[in-house]
């Protein structure tokens, strides 16, 4: 895993240079995240929003993935989101800061931007089993690289 620095390194520089996707429902000068969620574009697509209007339920009883912490106690961590779609994945990075070390509780703030990714290639939903009473059933597959 790459260090707390590098990571933190490459959060500010992806949020630097994405474009604010917006919430609004103009849709002449540029589709909404919303919109985005009613049909995902093909592939992984990231985007940038502000971390506090993201309008999804995160996923199971926490949804938090941390990463390392850096040396003045700044982190990245990975929230999951329920998505509305089925077969797409829908997580968020984004920076804890302003650490402060409690008695019995680290505090942290989460940053103003997240990074959304909407991941549709990997199928996160219902898994399909081949019909039995295909002929193709046992044919054997070879990848020559």
């Amino acid at each position: 895993m790459p260090s707390p620095d590098a990571l933190i390194s490459w959060f500010d520089l992806t949020v630097d240079t994405l474009p604010e996707t917006p919430l609004t429902s103009d849709e002449t000068a540029n589709p909404s995240f919303l919109t985005l969620l009613d049909e995902p574009p093909v592939g992984i697509t990231q985007l940038k929003m502000r971390y506090r209007t993201i309008p999804l339920n995160r996923c199971g009883p926490k949804g938090w993935t941390y990463f390392p912490v850096d040396t003045d106690g700044t982190r990245l961590a990975r929230v999951s989101y329920q998505s509305p779609q089925p077969n797409a994945y829908i997580t968020a990075m984004v920076k804890l800061i302003d650490y402060e070390d409690g008695p019995e509780t680290d505090t942290w703030s989460v940053s103003k931007y997240a990074i959304v990714t909407i991941d549709n290639l990997n199928a996160h939903g219902r898994v399909d089993l081949r019909d039995p009473n295909n002929p193709n059933t046992r044919r054997k597959v070879c990848i020559y690289h």
